[in-house]
């Protein structure tokens, strides 16, 4: 049996990003690439916080960031106004998860969970 080849993935997103560039050409699609990329991110950060369950707690903060940052790119443009709270506050909640696993350990987390918890929630009061 032959071993996982990463290059079978990279011709996959290329087939993909292909179809989505021709379907944006073809006027099928408005934001190909926009769909492509927030769909990366939002891949990447999902596999990043499935490494939570084998306890590394490390892996939160890239991957709540690029989870928010996939989030932001797929926004709808009815809700582009919200987009720095969303993608601050999700950089915030992977602090909030490093601080609440081991707070004696991990207190330094509070610092950035708090500047940018209140600077997401100043962006959304400003927006609303």
């Amino acid at each position: 049996m032959k071993k996982f080849d990463p290059q079978i993935v990279f011709g996959f997103l290329l087939i993909v990003g292909g179809g989505l560039a021709l379907a944006q050409t073809m006027g099928v699609l408005r934001n190909a690439s926009g769909i492509f990329w927030g769909g990366m991110f939002l891949a990447i950060g999902l596999i990043f916080l499935s490494l939570l369950f084998g306890g590394n707690w490390w892996s939160a903060i890239p991957g709540f960031t690029l989870v928010s940052l996939g989030v932001l790119i797929l926004l709808p443009e009815s809700l582009e106004e919200f987009g720095g709270a969303i993608f601050l506050g999700g950089i915030g909640l992977s602090f909030w998860y490093v601080y609440f696993t081991s707070r004696s350990e991990r207190w330094w987390a509070l610092i950035p969970a708090g500047v940018l918890t209140a600077l997401a929630v100043m962006i959304l009061v400003a927006a609303l």
